[in-house]
């Protein structure tokens, strides 16, 4: 379904700026309104504009509107394929931890889009597993960060298997949820299916260098805002983001399928 949405998605047009401006008019209009459903309804016609100064805009309203709008932002800008989106959406988490239903849409739309503008923040977040602020946001977390699919991401996996394996004080509530969710993140990043972390460590010390050669590179081109899937050794179109390096497909996690 994601594959299909993407593809409709890029089929786009880019917007004229005669867009933008009426886009930007009709979105102030529908925010000064006081009733939260047009104010949802707003937005989300809004972001059919796919343009840097209406995704900005999504900034303020998902630090300080009501949690259904804020909802509506989180869950339509996986539609909006714009660097812009992800770097909105992750600026906005730490003003939605104690929203759990807008944190977890914010953490999947960032998974979804996968520019992994986003994976140093958010491995960032890994290394605060046990604080209370994000631990009971810890397993979206690590799905995000599988969703990515970057190799930076499995030096902190492994630290945290690590501390989960090994911890050193009381067990978080939900240890068992982001144990698993960490060894289908590595097994999605890698192709691999080991459960400790000593054999997952040995693995990744021993193919890493061969490993980070075989990456394949998407970007993002700003003329045309499409996605273009390089191979390695060729050269970045002009004008473009990079959205994700990743290891081409392996064999596929199987984890999530198995019983709890």
């Amino acid at each position: 379904m994601m594959r299909i949405l993407l593809l409709a998605l890029l089929a786009q047009s880019v917007p004229t700026e005669a867009q933008v401006e009426s886009a930007w008019r009709k979105l102030k209009e529908d925010c000064a309104k006081t009733e939260i459903p047009a104010r949802v309804a707003g937005v989300k016609d809004a972001l059919q504009t796919h343009h840097e100064r209406i995704i900005k805009a999504m900034d303020e309203l998902l630090k300080g509107d009501s949690d259904p709008v804020r909802l509506a932002i989180a869950e339509t800008l996986v539609t909006v394929d714009h660097p812009a989106s992800a770097d909105v959406l992750f600026t906005s988490l730490a003003s939605n931890y104690k929203k759990t239903d807008v944190a977890k849409a914010i953490l999947k739309s960032l998974g979804e889009l996968g520019y992994e503008s986003q994976v140093s923040r958010l491995n960032e977040l890994l290394g605060r597993y046990g604080d209370g602020e994000v631990q009971p946001l810890m397993p979206d977390i690590v799905g995000t960060v599988a969703a990515i699919r970057n190799l930076s991401s499995v030096d902190p996996l492994l630290t945290l298997l690590g501390k989960i394996e090994k911890p050193t004080g009381k067990a978080q509530a939900n240890e068992e949820a982001v144990k698993r969710e960490v060894e289908v993140a590595l097994n999605i990043i890698l192709g691999e299916d080991f459960t400790k972390v000593a054999d997952w460590k040995q693995w990744w010390t021993a193919y890493k260098p061969d490993l980070q050669g075989m990456v394949l590179r998407t970007y993002w081109v700003r003329k045309t805002q499409q996605r273009v899937q390089l191979k390695p050794g060729e050269k970045a179109p002009a004008d473009s983001v990079l959205v994700w390096t990743r290891l081409p497909p392996g064999k596929q996690n199987i984890r999530r399928n198995r019983p709890k």
